[in-house]
């Protein structure tokens, strides 16, 4: 074989790689942020030659196969191609390890020298370049998509952990015990504000404005339950979030959230939440027939002087609660054991009043006060509306 003819099918001929054998590289050290370059010569020159003439014996004969107008880059292209067919979000992610990566860009693909790599670190991306002095080809890889030079590896784990109501900086903590290569504070911050917190906005609106829609198109006046949630206990609370939920559908329609310096005090937050709310209801021409709060007197005052259109309920989960916390603590006091046994069936006994009775109040007063007399294994003269138990033959009990 002539050395001319040796030399075109050195640079070209691209099935011989899978017959080169090369060594392991040597240990790489890791830099965590920036671009790294590492140069690893596995092999002397007449070593390589040698295999390399020995592979070229085996395949002689099937010049047929020489492709000499292949670059390496057009297998990148058929990557990305790859990406588009693929939703990001839904595709399988893997840790690999960075010894083990690197073992993938040591040798060249085109004649099977050594390369000099370079690495360029983003977060959880990571691309390697990787360059043949030999025979001059060059190749780059990336370990995952990119938009308008955003990793969408970054974004999918940023918006995981917002979404899942992490704590990103347990999350990142835990990723630098582990040594997993993964972005900053700062980096997740950005991401949030730039990013996420826009989309959610764009989602709720959407999904709000399809409620609305659905609202008007029944025709039927609205039956809401509205609660507050406030950052923290107590009166030292700094944000409160008001929520209307159709009670019909089981669907959030608005949301209202409300800083204390916006109010006299923070007990004063969760009426304004309520009055924001039922202006934006009102904004959209929807009709609200019966509304369930807790027992917030500045909430009673407001729908009764201003709402007396509009039912308002209680909600018994409120006092059902404040019933049993009562009941358990007056059964902690000496004698007093046994109320404690009872505490449970008379916070259940709440919701029985209240839904059996059909929204005549005195029927539900009646229902509740039996209570005193059934505990006492007295099951009948509770009143005329409610003149005894309903429950059969109940047997011996822990009668107080």
């Amino acid at each position: 074989m002539s050395q001319t003819t040796y030399d075109l099918i050195k640079r070209c001929h691209v099935k011989l790689q899978t017959e080169i054998t090369v060594s392991s590289p040597p240990d790489v050290k890791m830099v965590s942020t920036g671009t790294q370059t590492d140069e690893s010569y596995l092999q002397d020159s007449e070593d390589l030659e040698n295999s390399f003439m020995k592979s070229m014996e085996e395949e002689d004969g099937h010049d047929d196969d020489i492709d000499s107008e292949w670059i390496p880059e057009n297998d990148d292209d058929e990557q990305c191609n790859d990406y588009e067919e693929i939703n990001p979000a839904k595709e399988r992610k893997f840790i690999v390890f960075e010894s083990c990566l690197e073992h993938l860009f040591t040798s060249c693909n085109s004649c099977g020298f050594p390369c000099k790599l370079t690495k360029t670190v983003l977060g959880t991306y990571i691309s390697i370049k990787s360059f043949c002095e030999n025979c001059f080809a060059q190749k780059k890889w990336e370990s995952q998509p990119t938009s308008n030079a955003m990793p969408l590896g970054n974004l999918i784990i940023a918006g995981a952990v917002l979404f899942s109501g992490g704590s990103a900086h347990k999350f990142l903590t835990l990723c630098k015990h582990a040594s997993i290569q993964m972005f900053s504070i700062g980096t997740y911050m950005k991401i949030q504000s730039l990013y996420l917190v826009p989309t959610i906005e764009d989602v709720w609106q959407r999904g709000q404005l399809h409620l609305f829609t659905a609202a008007k198109e029944s025709g039927k006046p609205l039956r809401l339950g509205g609660d507050g949630r406030c950052c923290s206990p107590g009166h030292t609370a700094k944000y409160l979030s008001y929520t209307l939920m159709d009670l019909k559908t089981n669907k959030i329609l608005d949301t209202q959230l409300v800083q204390k310096n916006e109010v006299r005090n923070s007990y004063a937050m969760e009426l304004e939440g309520l009055q924001r709310g039922l202006a934006r209801i009102a904004e959209e021409e929807l009709q609200i027939s019966h509304l369930i709060t807790d027992r917030h007197s500045q909430i009673k005052k407001f729908m009764r002087e201003v709402h007396p259109e509009i039912i308002h309920w209680f909600d018994c989960w409120h006092i059902a609660k404040g019933i049993f916390k009562k009941l358990e603590a007056a059964s902690k006091k000496k004698h007093c054991e046994i109320v404690g046994d009872w505490s449970r069936s008379i916070s259940n006994h709440t919701y029985w009043c209240a839904m059996s009775s059909g929204g005549n109040g005195e029927l539900v007063s009646q229902k509740w006060c039996s209570i005193l007399n059934h505990v006492c294994n007295v099951h009948e003269g509770h009143g005329a509306e409610f003149p005894r138990c309903e429950h059969r033959d109940l047997g011996d009990r822990l009668w107080i």
